[in-house]
C-alpha cells in the first residue's frame, strides 16, 4: 500500500509542476550549443573537407586532440590545425592530413590543406626549427602494418604551407643540442644516425654516423653544460650518448 501510495503522490508533483521541468528536461536533451567561433570551423570543414574524411588522433606525444589552437606564423593569433583521416578504398590509398585555418577579423578562413599518404598519425609537434620565431609543424606518421614512420616538417612562407622535409625513420629527435639558436634533426633508420640542419633551402644534410638502434631502447635528451644537449640511448646491454659539434656528430660509449 506504501508503494502505490508513493507512485501516486511522485505523479502528483511531476505533473502539478507543469512546463517548467519539461522545458529542463528537454534542454538537458538538446546537444550544447557551438560557440561562433567553433560553428565557423564546423562550416569551413564541412565546405571544404570531402565526405569521406573524419577528424583523426594523433597517438602519442603532448598534442592529442583532433583540433589543436597554436601561433604558427607569430602574428600572436592562434591559428586553429584540424587532423584528418580520408579513407582510401584499400588501406594503402588512406591518407592523413591536416587543414589550417587562420583567425581574419574575429572570422575563420581555409589557409591550406596538406595530405601523405597514411593511416596513422604517430605524433605532432610545434617548433621553431629554423629560428626565424616561427612554428614549424612536425608531422610523423605512417602506413597499416608497417614498423617505418615518416616524418615530415611544413612551413609557412609567401606562397602559403609547404613541406620542406620528409624522410623515413624508426625514430628521430629534433632538438638544439648544440644550443646555437636552430633545431639539429637526427633521423634513426637502417642501422644508422643522420644528422640535419635547418638552413634556407629546408633541412640539408649534414653527417651520417653508423648507430643501431634496438626495439625496446629508451631515447631522451639531457643537459651536458650551459653550451650542449646530449641524445642518451639505453637499453639493458649497452648505453651511448649522441652529440653535435661543428655541424659533425659524436658518438661517445658509456
Amino acid at each position: 500500500m506504501k508503494f502505490k501510495v508513493v507512485i501516486v503522490i511522485s505523479m502528483f508533483l511531476l505533473f502539478a509542476s507543469g512546463c517548467s521541468n519539461k522545458d529542463e528536461l528537454n534542454s538537458l536533451m538538446k546537444p550544447p550549443k557551438l560557440s561562433a567561433s567553433q560553428s565557423q570551423i564546423s562550416e569551413i570543414m564541412g565546405k571544404f573537407i570531402p565526405k569521406n574524411v573524419r577528424l583523426i588522433i594523433p597517438s602519442y606525444g603532448e598534442n592529442q586532440k583532433s583540433i589543436e589552437y597554436i601561433d604558427i606564423d607569430g602574428d600572436k593569433k592562434d591559428e586553429a590545425i584540424i587532423f584528418l583521416k580520408e579513407e582510401g578504398k584499400q588501406s594503402y590509398d588512406s591518407k592523413i592530413g591536416f587543414l589550417i585555418l587562420k583567425q581574419i577579423k574575429d572570422k575563420w578562413t581555409n589557409e591550406a590543406y596538406i595530405s601523405e599518404y597514411g593511416n596513422f598519425i604517430e605524433s605532432v609537434t610545434f617548433k621553431d626549427v629554423d629560428g626565424d620565431r616561427k612554428n614549424e609543424i612536425i608531422l610523423d606518421y605512417k602506413m597499416e602494418g608497417s614498423s617505418i614512420e615518416n616524418i615530415g616538417i611544413y612551413k609557412e612562407n609567401e606562397s602559403g604551407f609547404k613541406k620542406i622535409f620528409s624522410a623515413p625513420c624508426s625514430n628521430f629527435i629534433l632538438e638544439d643540442l648544440d644550443m646555437d639558436g636552430t633545431m639539429e634533426l637526427i633521423v634513426f633508420n637502417d642501422e644508422k644516425c643522420t644528422l640535419y640542419k635547418a638552413d634556407k633551402q629546408g633541412l640539408s644534410e649534414k653527417d651520417e654516423a653508423d648507430f643501431l638502434v634496438f626495439k625496446g631502447c629508451s631515447i631522451v635528451v639531457q643537459a651536458v653544460n650551459k653550451s650542449s644537449k646530449a641524445i642518451l640511448v639505453k637499453s639493458e646491454s649497452f648505453s651511448k650518448e649522441i652529440m653535435v659539434k661543428d655541424n659533425k656528430l659524436q658518438i661517445i660509449e658509456n
